[in-house]
């Protein structure tokens, strides 16, 4: 990364409650305002206040994690006016207002003993995890923050979701704030915490939100199955797909051992890549007679690539064909938006031979392997 977009992203991380108008951030990097805000968003892929906005609200999470201060005092020392307008950038973000999860934090720390060790509070949307992947979450938190555990906690986990007609709370439910019922997971935290004999611990605290997310699709008297747990019962993998301001969806595509974003476009008859970047998965073309239509252009020369290894998640295609062409004017438009350009397409051949089903509502893409 350049060295003095670098620089300005630590002044950033540590000055977060002080004003950070692009003037002088661009003053301290030596440009002018307009190259610098290009730069920086060349080499972290957002707006300066887009980042700066970002790292207010992960600055705002972890202080209510840590409970230290009221979500007014925060909202005014990172330089909010006013509770509403923290409380919307807040939940923009992570789907529940700040004020929730504090009170959510607070009374799952008064249900647990705390004992003498150092307080660790974890926060995990739950929507399709699963025992493994939450255990493995779990760990990479702790070993982020260097975190040392001294003994086996219990009835440490709490699943957390709203009040709703489905009726799951039982006597081990706890209602906070009228809006949410938070349920112990003993036998869920004492098979984590059996897995992780690494670890040594202190007081670690976590909690599984499934607050402003779609409900489960299929329901057992003992068990809530989303749809994803579902699929992956039937042999699917789950990809993550995001979302561009224009709408777009996108995700992650590697081809030929190299990574790329490619839009999802269900409507598109073959999944493409940009002339441009074919040296970039390492793809050798050759010239067909056909000529692309729709996507926003017409008439466009078509090269083909045989041979290729394509990987979405866990799932993967070998010896794959791709149609290569000009993406330009798909590209010039998202540069118009001030959006990152993209690699390619993946359309309906990959999306059909996958069987893929698009989970909107939680933003994923399921391949089946």
């Amino acid at each position: 990364m350049n060295e003095s977009v670098t620089t300005i992203l630590d002044y950033i991380e540590h000055n977060i409650d002080k004003p950070l108008p692009l003037k002088s951030l661009s003053a301290m990097a030596c440009m002018s305002p307009f190259h610098f805000h290009r730069l920086f968003k060349k080499e972290t892929g957002m707006a300066v206040k887009q980042f700066i906005e970002q790292s207010k609200m992960e600055k705002a999470y972890q202080s209510i994690l840590a409970g230290n201060e009221s979500i007014l005092d925060l909202a005014i020392r990172l330089g909010y006016n006013d509770y509403e307008t923290f409380s919307r950038a807040f939940k923009k973000r992570y789907t529940i207002s700040p004020g929730d999860l504090k009170s959510i934090v607070k009374q799952a720390c008064a249900q647990v003993n705390q004992g003498n060790g150092e307080k660790k509070v974890i926060v995990l949307t739950h929507h399709n995890f699963n025992e493994a992947e939450i255990a493995e979450k779990i760990a990479k938190s702790l070993s982020d923050d260097n975190v040392q555990l001294v003994g086996k906690a219990t009835n440490n986990i709490f699943l957390v979701t709203e009040q709703c007609e489905d009726k799951m709370a039982n006597q081990s439910t706890t209602k906070v704030k009228n809006k949410f019922n938070m349920t112990s997971e003993p036998t869920l935290w004492k098979n984590i915490s059996e897995r992780l004999t690494k670890i040594k611990a202190l007081f670690v605290l976590v909690l599984l939100l499934s607050v402003g997310i779609s409900r489960s699709l299929a329901q057992t008297n003992d068990q809530k199955k989303d749809l994803t747990h579902f699929l992956d019962q039937k042999g699917y993998t789950a990809v993550t797909l995001q979302k561009y301001v224009s709408g777009h969806l996108y995700l992650e595509v590697m081809i030929n051992g190299v990574k790329g974003r490619f839009i999802l476009d269900s409507g598109a008859g073959a999944t493409v890549v940009d002339e441009k970047r074919k040296d970039k998965f390492n793809m050798t073309a050759e010239q067909t007679d056909e000529k692309a239509t729709g996507a926003g252009g017409n008439g466009i020369a078509i090269q083909s690539s045989a041979n290729n290894k394509l990987i979405i998640g866990h799932y993967s295609i070998d010896h794959y064909t791709a149609m290569i062409i000009n993406l330009d004017h798909v590209n010039n438009a998202f540069k118009q938006l001030g959006l990152e350009e993209v690699d390619g397409v993946i359309g309906a051949d990959v999306l059909t031979s996958g069987q893929a089903i698009i989970d909107y509502a939680n933003m994923l893409l399921h391949l089946k392997k």
